[in-house]
């Protein structure tokens, strides 16, 4: 028999920082975990001519 072991999970905070988004959740059965969604900087079109 397989079971699964399924998380139901509720955000607990969030909050911006330099590097992106930042997601503390907390599941019911006690587990916890952290979720980033890290912000990739791109060149605006004037850095890129300036660089040639």
């Amino acid at each position: 028999m397989h079971t699964t072991n399924e998380h139901e999970w509720i955000t607990e905070s969030r909050h911006f920082t330099s590097e992106g988004l930042i997601t503390y959740e907390r599941c019911g059965c006690g587990a916890r975990r952290i979720v980033t969604d890290l912000v990739m900087s791109a060149l605006t079109i004037a850095e890129c001519d300036s660089l040639r």
